[in-house]
């Protein structure tokens, strides 16, 4: 085995503040597959409301206009 003379690297620490934020902002980071499921969620809610919404005005049309 060969030894070397190079010092070891010193680590530098962070201040204890910005370790705790950046801690902090790692575990409070949502994750990318909640926004694709909200998106989801709405995307069916706006559809299914889309569809239904000719069966909800047929009798108010009918009355109106007495079709």
């Amino acid at each position: 085995m060969t030894q070397t003379a190079e010092p070891a690297a010193a680590v530098e620490e962070e201040p204890p503040g910005r370790r705790t934020r950046s801690r902090f902002r790692l575990r409070s980071r949502v994750h990318l597959a909640w926004f694709v499921a909200a998106v989801t969620f709405v995307t069916i809610t706006g559809a299914a409301a889309f569809r239904s919404l000719p069966g909800l005005l047929i009798d108010p049309l009918h009355q109106e206009f007495a079709w």
